[in-house]
C-alpha cells in the first residue's frame, strides 16, 4: 500500500520546478508528451496556469516523482517567462515496493476524474440562468448545431472570397510604368 506523510503548498519557483524535473522518475512515467507540453505552454503565454498538483513516492532511500512531469518541464523551458505568484500543491507518499507505487500512480488523474466536453458545456450554461430550465443534453446538442452553422457560414464566405479573387484578377489593371 501506500501511505501519505506529507502534504504541503510550495510557492512555485524556478528551482522548484529544476528540483522537480531532474528528480528520479517513478518506472510508471510516460514518456514526454510534445502535445501535452505544448497545451501547458499555451495556458503559461495566456496566463491561465492554476496551481499544479504534484506528488512524489519514497521508496526505501529513493525518492521519485509520481506526478509532475510535464508541468516541471514546462516550466524549466519558460526563458525568463516564469509565471509569479503560483503554488505546488506537493504529497508525498511512502511505499514499501514498485507495486505500491503502480497503485499510488493509478490513482492520479484518473480518467473518469476527467473533464468531459458535456462537462464543459454544462459549466458555461450553469452560469446562464435562462438556460438553468434546457435539459443538458438539449443544450449541448444546440451548442454544437450553433459552432456547426458558425463553421459552414466560415467556409461559405472563404470560398466566396476565393471565388472573388479569381474574378478580380481577369479584370486587374496593369501598373502604370513609371
Amino acid at each position: 500500500m501506500f501511505e501519505l506523510v506529507k502534504s504541503e503548498v510550495l510557492p512555485l519557483t524556478p528551482e522548484l520546478a529544476r528540483q522537480f524535473k531532474e528528480m528520479e522518475p517513478s518506472p510508471t512515467e510516460r514518456d514526454l508528451n510534445p502535445a501535452r507540453l505544448k497545451m501547458l505552454r499555451d495556458k503559461a503565454d495566456k496566463g491561465l496556469l492554476i496551481p499544479f498538483n504534484w506528488s512524489t513516492a519514497v521508496l526505501g532511500e529513493r525518492r521519485l516523482r509520481i506526478n509532475g512531469q510535464h508541468s516541471s518541464n514546462m516550466l524549466c523551458e519558460l526563458n525568463g517567462a516564469f509565471p509569479a505568484g503560483l503554488k505546488v500543491h506537493h504529497d508525498e507518499y511512502k511505499v514499501e515496493n514498485e507495486g505500491d507505487v503502480v497503485l499510488l500512480y493509478r490513482q492520479l488523474d484518473e480518467r473518469k476524474s476527467g473533464r468531459s466536453v458535456g462537462d464543459i458545456a454544462w459549466a458555461y450554461q450553469g452560469v446562464v440562468p435562462e438556460l438553468n430550465a434546457v435539459p443538458k443534453g438539449t443544450a449541448k446538442l444546440a451548442a454544437e448545431g450553433i459552432a456547426w452553422y458558425g463553421q459552414w457560414q466560415r467556409s461559405q464566405l472563404h470560398q466566396a472570397m476565393k471565388s472573388t479573387r479569381c474574378s478580380m484578377k481577369r479584370f486587374s489593371i496593369p501598373s502604370s510604368p513609371g
